[in-house]
């Protein structure tokens, strides 16, 4: 048995490690945390959705609550073969709730073709750097290239080399 001390003891450990909450936090209701990530077809139109339904017209054709002269779609006819429900049909589905990150360990050197050309045959599968700047126009390297000669062509003629 629990004797007065020992419960207000007990109180005030519960109360030091209550936390008070602020309603004005402004969470958003779920943040997101069972979002789901379709990039394939909706379940409602793929194969197997297609292919249970398809069953389903049949099933009812056969047990003749449906008028048997109405089209109902390119696949919905009467199927004399009893199919397999274990069969996989088109891709698998996938998981809705999985969340993808991509991380890219690039190498720390710049892709010699990219820098050269702004071309990589490699495309996005590059090990190396694709960077974008700082590059100048075919015509700007041209034209500082002139007048570095130009310079050091003046210097050349003021002190001529004995």
């Amino acid at each position: 048995m629990e004797t007065k001390g020992e419960k207000g003891e007990q109180q005030k450990a519960t109360d030091a490690l209550a936390q008070q909450s602020n309603p004005d936090l402004g969470l958003d209701d779920d943040n997101r945390a069972t979002a789901t990530l379709e990039v394939d077809a909706g379940r409602g139109e793929d194969k197997r959705a297609l292919w249970e339904r398809r069953l389903a017209i049949s099933e009812t054709l056969k047990k003749g609550l449906l008028e048997p002269g109405v089209y109902r779609g390119q696949g919905a006819h009467r199927l004399y073969a009893k199919p397999s429900r274990g069969a996989l049909l088109g891709a698998p589905r996938g998981a809705p709730h999985v969340r993808l990150t991509l991380f890219v360990d690039y190498k720390p050197e710049l892709c010699k073709d990219f820098k050269e050309t702004g071309f990589c045959g490699f495309g996005d599968c590059c090990k190396f750097l694709h960077d974008r700047t700082d590059y100048k126009e075919g015509w700007q390297v041209e034209r500082e290239w002139q007048q570095q000669q130009q310079k050091t062509l003046v210097r050349q003629t003021l002190n001529p080399k004995p």
